[in-house]
């Protein structure tokens, strides 16, 4: 899980690891890039403090003292980081924000060891971006109604207008676009809202309609297009904006090697060619995994669409290799 994560940037919170072991770091600063890149809002609630995640679920941590720190586990740990997190304890709450520590217990033979992972202290979410946050859409139009800007940054660097493509929130989308929000501004790691939209497709489709950019990179290099290719309503979506022969191919690729059926079936029709040299992003001969004949993308699947994603191909003028490809590095 950890090995998956990018680095990132600091929200608008300060981190800091509290523990001089390698290994402890390293577990320290993974967790705390996955909560950062989870944390849509932070807000008091009654003696507590609400923590919001991206995939909507929510907890409250009671509040406590600075001297004495309260165990929080149970849902709030389960929200963090199923495999990794086991503790959350609440060190302190002010105006501005809380202060936290992540812990983990393992149990070792002999005995049970509790190692502290790290701190965070995270500012309160700003009333736009907790409006959004929770779904509400009339909150939201009041804030910016009361001169709330549509743009600002919130946890992460995310506009408002992220928060609510994510959440699916159709409403929340087009209360911030008809306030003017920017379509493609992107948080820290250059995601953009039609990147978050995937999976929405009443979302994904108003902000096509509104202008958002298709081909744009995140820091990784991608295009919304990795995300959209498991997802047919997304992909249809995307084929109405008439993408160059090049995306298609590129598109068609993807498809072969993770794509549903579906999804070949409509590119194929929209004209992509199987039989097309591979590409790079910027239009260079790709090398290694990503130059193979794109029958072994099909060959290599192991959900059992194989076989009838390669039929596909191959009728449709795909070349097949005369015999075994060669492994490329992956």
């Amino acid at each position: 899980m950890l090995r998956a994560m990018r680095a990132a940037l600091a929200l608008t919170s300060l981190f800091v690891a509290l523990s001089a072991h390698a290994q402890v770091d390293a577990d320290a600063a993974g967790v705390q890039r996955w909560f950062e890149r989870t944390l849509l809002s932070l807000a008091p609630d009654g003696d507590g403090v609400r923590v919001q995640s991206a995939p909507g679920l929510a907890s409250t941590l009671p509040s406590a003292p600075s001297e004495r720190a309260v165990s929080v586990g149970g849902e709030l740990a389960r929200l963090l980081s199923p495999s990794l997190l086991q503790v959350v304890e609440l060190r302190a709450v002010d105006a501005a924000g809380v202060r936290a520590d992540f812990r983990t217990t393992r149990r070792p033979p002999g005995g049970v060891e509790t190692r502290v992972l790290g701190g965070f202290a995270a500012a309160f979410t700003d009333p736009l971006h907790l409006a959004v946050a929770a779904g509400d859409p009339a909150a939201a139009a009041a804030q910016l109604a009361a001169g709330a800007d549509p743009d600002q940054a919130g946890h992460h660097g995310r506009p408002p207008l992220l928060v609510a493509a994510w959440r699916g929130d159709l409403a929340t989308t087009l209360v911030l676009l008809d306030a003017g929000a920017a379509v493609d501004q992107t948080d820290i790691e250059g995601v953009t809202p039609l990147m978050r939209a995937v999976g929405q497709p009443a979302t994904f489709a108003a902000l096509l309609e509104a202008g958002a950019d298709a081909e744009q990179q995140d820091a990784r290099r991608q295009t919304v297009w990795t995300a959209a290719i498991r997802h047919p309503e997304a992909v249809a979506a995307l084929l109405r904006t008439k993408p160059s022969p090049a995306r298609l191919h590129a598109a068609l690729r993807l498809a072969a090697a993770a794509g549903p059926v579906e999804v070949v079936r409509a590119l194929l029709a929209a004209g992509a060619d199987p039989a097309a040299p591979p590409l790079d992003v910027d239009g260079r001969p790709a090398t290694g995994y990503f130059a193979l004949p794109i029958v072994d993308y099909a060959r290599r699947r192991d959900d059992g669409l194989g076989p009838t994603v390669e039929r596909l191909l191959v009728e449709a003028g795909a070349p097949v290799p005369a015999g075994p490809t060669p492994a490329a590095e992956e």
